[in-house]
C-alpha cells in the first residue's frame, strides 16, 4: 500500500530535501541546470572528472555530456 506524504518546505531546507530526493531518483545536480548555466560550469565538471580518474585508477565514470 502506497502512502502519500506531503511536506511544505521552503528556503535552504527545501533545496536540501530536493537534492537528497534527486539522489534517490538518480538525478544529478547539473541535470537540473539551464543549458547556459551548464555550459558555464562544464569545464569545472570535466576537470573534476579528470581529477577523480587520476586519483582512482581503474574506476570508470559516466561523463557529463
Amino acid at each position: 500500500m502506497d502512502k502519500k506524504i506531503e511536506l511544505k518546505l521552503n528556503g535552504l531546507v527545501s533545496r536540501i530535501f530536493q537534492h537528497e530526493f534527486d539522489h534517490l531518483q538518480g538525478v544529478l545536480f547539473f541535470e537540473r541546470m539551464s543549458r547556459d548555466m551548464f555550459e558555464m560550469v562544464r569545464p569545472q565538471l570535466v576537470e573534476w572528472e579528470e581529477e577523480y580518474l587520476r586519483d582512482n585508477p581503474g574506476n570508470e565514470i559516466e561523463r557529463v555530456v
